[in-house]
Order: C-alpha cells, then sequence, then structure tokens
C-alpha cells in the first residue's frame, strides 16, 4: 500500500454445546484478540527494524539488462518474482 503495510487477521469459529459453547466462545474470543495485537506488535518491530533479516535468506541483488519487444530495460533479480 502506498502508506506502508497492512496486515489483515481473520479467525473464525464456532463452538456447540450451547449456552457452554457460547461461554467457551467468549473466553477465547478475549485469548485470540490478546494473542492477535501481542503478535502484531511484535511484525510490526521486526519489519520497521532489521531483525527481519534472520528469517529471510537475502542473496546479492543482481541487475542484468534484458530485451523486451525491441526496448531495453533494466531488472534486478527481486523484481522477477513480481
Amino acid at each position: 500500500m502506498d502508506d506502508g503495510t497492512r496486515v489483515r487477521d481473520e479467525i473464525r469459529f464456532a463452538a456447540g454445546l450451547g449456552p457452554l459453547g457460547k461461554l467457551f466462545e467468549l473466553t477465547l474470543r478475549a485469548a485470540l484478540g490478546k494473542m492477535l495485537v501481542a503478535r502484531n506488535a511484535e511484525l510490526k518491530q521486526l519489519a520497521e527494524g532489521s531483525e527481519w533479516r534472520r528469517y529471510v535468506d537475502t542473496p546479492e541483488v543482481t541487475r542484468e539488462t534484458i530485451t523486451v519487444n525491441g526496448a531495453q530495460k533494466q531488472v534486478s533479480g527481486m523484481q522477477s518474482f513480481a
């Protein structure tokens, strides 16, 4: 996105068991909410710092010139995955 990266978490669940299941759903919903807040804070810290490099193999980016429809274009190795 133009203003940064947006992450959307969507979790769907349902518990049977009538009223007991509804109580379980409320408890689980609160626990999942806390877990997502903590996970998203950690993801933000990793993404905004340099720690993300620990999780991604980042080989040297090579540049090459290719010809497409008679026009030359310089591309990097990272663009080949886009």
